[in-house]
């Protein structure tokens, strides 16, 4: 028997209206490998930039169209991260809170730093992001600093205009400073890397992923 496969990957966008959804879209509209699906149920992997309170809802209709979901959305509380990380048993669920490649590379920085770095060390996060933001500290500023595994001694969120985002991360050792920053330019990058999220979870079975996933794939 033979199996026919589309050639373009089908993407319905929960939260097309947002800001990341829009760049979602405008993305696919150009690719010649994805097209935008009229709905869930039509499409292959589900992208999500929308907000929390959206999640039940998203949760139970992709978990009964068994659809892979990759989510972008941040603010979750942790009961929310837990019913995530069920879903995820029995659909692919991609999680991560910034999909650019630059500040995977900066998490794989921060691995190592961390195993060498005094325990003593003071750790500051600044984090800018545009006034519409709704969560503070970021989805990623927690990222990095659950990623440390040690503690952070201050978090500052500054909301500034239109701003994409930038994470400065500091370790004040003794006499000197260690400082990594990534700065994102354009949200295209951000919906690039949801796509590529997508193209990822394609034929995943079950499970939860993240950006390591996908660097390491």
């Amino acid at each position: 028997m033979l199996h026919y496969f589309p050639m373009k990957v089908a993407i319905s966008i929960s939260g097309a209206q947002g800001k990341m959804g829009k760049a979602v879209s405008s993305l696919l509209e150009k690719s010649p490998l994805f097209l935008l699906a009229s709905s869930i149920l039509l499409s292959d992997v589900v992208i999500d930039f929308s907000s929390p309170s959206k999640l039940p809802s998203l949760l139970k209709e992709c978990l009964q169209t068994q659809k892979p979901l990759v989510i972008g959305t941040t603010g979750y509380s942790v009961e929310e991260q837990k019913e995530l990380e069920k879903a995820s048993q029995k659909i692919p669920v991609f999680y991560a809170p910034n999909f650019s490649i630059g500040m995977a590379l900066l998490m794989n920085a921060l691995d190592l730093i961390k195993q060498q770095a005094p325990q003593d060390s003071l750790i500051h996060i600044t984090e800018t992001h545009h006034v519409h933001k709704k969560d503070t500290p970021s989805g990623s500023a927690l990222l990095i600093a659950n990623g440390l595994e040690q503690p952070v001694s201050h978090i500052l969120s500054i909301r500034s205009n239109e701003a994409v985002g930038t994470h400065h991360i500091a370790f004040e050792l003794l006499g000197e400073t260690l400082s990594l920053q990534h700065e994102a330019h354009e949200r295209s990058i951000f919906a690039r890397g949801a796509l590529e999220a997508a193209l990822f979870l394609m034929h995943k079975p079950p499970g939860y992923y993240t950006m390591k996933d996908l660097m390491n794939a």
